[in-house]
């Protein structure tokens, strides 16, 4: 199939007023393509399981990102939204990482044979039923290289020294003591669930959170949910699949779609913010597959 070009420009004599040199530059076009399906899970027993190390390492250095809707809030419930464990078919074993909901709040913690839960929470609610991205990046175990991010902004920072490579993935639940926990069942939807082996940066989760990434340096798991049905749902990164034990498909999902952005400066982004003088110019490029809009 040939591209469909569509080429728009503004009359020459328009004028762009800014109090400063820098300012904030957009463009968007609706999506020829559709996000159709999440992922509903009911929090009584519903979790996707992936019995292996994804990661690939000691998790001292991953970024965990997702589309979560839920209204579950307090603190007698801990839903997780991604959660690893080694041994956990082990009674004795209670290493595992979460990443999850505590009072209404985002929350990243870890726990190992060694070292006690440590963990960091964000400051603002995410359960108030709408769509929400959310990211944590950890970048080491040293200060202040652990991340949390709502909507692509940045939101609280700590320290979380402890690593451990894990055997098992769980999504919409976790594991301890050889025992998937009640209390840890997610309650909502879930969807574009993604793991990478590195540390992104702000830029980088804002830049690509409403884009559907199927393979990145560094990515090591993307699950889309898009199968529809079944129970199963695909990795994209390595077409691996993970069982489904539970959720159901949904059709209420956050706004992801399949463009790539290129503006004449060189980003990738939705929106730039340039530093701009006399008769500066920008030329940008949107394609969705074998389409491209400008």
């Amino acid at each position: 199939t040939s591209s469909q070009c569509f080429r728009h420009s503004l009359p020459a004599d328009t004028i762009i007023c800014s109090t400063s040199s820098s300012f904030d530059l957009s463009f968007s076009v609706t999506s020829n393509s559709s996000n159709n399906y999440s992922l509903d899970f009911d929090g009584v027993n519903d979790y996707i399981v992936k019995s292996n190390n994804i990661h690939g390492g000691d998790q001292s250095v991953i970024t965990i990102e997702a589309w979560i809707k839920t209204t579950v809030g307090g603190t007698s419930s801990y839903p997780n939204i991604v959660s690893s464990s080694l041994g956990g078919n082990i009674s004795s074993n209670i290493q595992n990482l979460q990443f999850r909901i505590y009072n209404g709040k985002l929350q990243f913690g870890m726990n190992t044979q060694a070292s006690a839960w440590n963990a960091i929470e964000s400051t603002t609610l995410v359960n108030d039923g709408n769509w929400h991205h959310v990211a944590v990046v950890k970048s080491g175990t040293g200060a202040n290289q652990t991340k949390l991010y709502i909507d692509g902004v940045l939101n609280a920072t700590g320290s979380i020294s402890n690593t451990f490579s894990p055997d098992e993935f769980l999504i919409g639940a976790y594991r301890e003591i050889g025992v998937l926990k009640t209390e840890g069942y997610w309650n909502g939807n879930l969807d574009e669930v993604r793991i990478w082996n590195n540390a992104r940066s702000e830029a980088e989760i804002l830049c690509n959170l409403n884009k559907r990434i199927t393979s990145a340096n560094g990515l090591v798991a993307n699950f889309s949910f898009s199968e529809g049905s079944g129970n199963s749902t695909i990795n994209s990164v390595n077409s691996s699949t993970a069982t489904l034990s539970g959720p159901v498909f949904s059709s209420i999902t956050p706004s992801v779609h399949n463009q790539s952005y290129l503006w004449s400066n060189g980003s990738t982004c939705p929106t730039i913010s340039p530093v701009v003088s006399k008769d500066t110019s920008f030329t940008i490029q949107i394609t969705e597959g074998a389409f491209t809009y400008f």
